[in-house]
């Protein structure tokens, strides 16, 4: 049952994609300019040569590792911030007002001063890291501001380990919010990233083929980089929501997801 679900599904977004290639295709076609628009089939051809080239894994490697790197260390800043947040009151208190600045400041102005600060080299990462850190944090606060009081009394009571109350009463809390909170930052990370290296320009990177495509009016090589920048999105977030949910989630819920599926 489960798997003609499945079957269904990917049946279904096929055409949902077949539909917009053809609409993409017969704008191109009706618009006959391809510096303002080229056809999917234009794109498809630059991307197989892209993929032919040594210089394309470089680019995708250096973008790829600046972007890891600001996700990741944005998320074990907010997370240990959320928690120590979330014991002690006055820390929360202080941090709000940075919170709230990180979050209303346009990304623009963050990338000019890192460029000030520390020049193209460590710019996609600086730049993940302040746009990301804030909704991980917002996340774990809330997560654990929503944990029932009753579950840590009868936590004390039976005198659970702090393992045992991160992982009983804690962890089904914090799930959803943090599974959350990864859908939204993952793409937010590669948007402010490759933004960051279209103004910054650091050599190899996505952000730099962006640039010249603009400047030399090549449409189909913004396409081609462009739809790149989707696609390692994609596969970053897949993996990193396969792990959530592979660590996280426990076995019961997993059951109880499929039961929902099969009924």
């Amino acid at each position: 049952m489960i798997s003609i679900m499945c079957s269904n599904t990917w049946k279904k977004r096929g055409l949902i994609l077949a539909f917009w290639m053809i609409v993409w295709q017969m704008l191109a076609l009706w618009i006959h300019n391809p510096i303002l628009l080229v056809t999917p089939v234009s794109v498809i051809k630059r991307m197989v040569s892209l993929i032919q080239e040594p210089a394309f894994y470089e680019t995708v490697l250096f973008s790829s590792m600046r972007v890891f790197l600001g996700f990741v260390l944005a998320w074990v800043s907010g997370f240990f911030l959320g928690i120590l947040a979330y014991k002690v009151l006055i820390v929360q208190e202080f941090l709000s007002p940075f919170i709230h600045v990180m979050k209303t400041i346009p990304v623009a102005s963050f990338i000019v001063l890192a460029l000030i600060w520390m020049g193209t080299s460590n710019l996609t990462f600086f730049v993940v890291f302040v746009v990301t850190m804030p909704i991980v944090y917002e996340s774990i606060v809330q997560g654990l501001l929503t944990t029932q009081k009753e579950m840590l009394e009868v936590a004390k009571i039976f005198e659970f380990s702090l393992w045992k109350k991160i992982w009983y009463i804690y962890r089904p809390v914090c799930i959803p919010f943090l599974i959350n909170s990864a859908t939204i930052t993952i793409g937010l990370s590669w948007k402010s990233g490759v933004a960051a290296e279209v103004i910054g320009i650091p050599e190899h990177s996505i952000g730099e083929r962006l640039y010249m495509a603009k400047i030399s009016l090549e449409t189909v090589d913004l396409f081609a980089w462009t739809l790149t920048m989707i696609g390692l999105s994609v596969l970053f977030e897949k993996g990193i929501l396969f792990l959530m949910e592979k660590f996280c989630v426990t076995k019961k819920r997993k059951r109880k997801e499929n039961e929902d599926e099969t009924m």
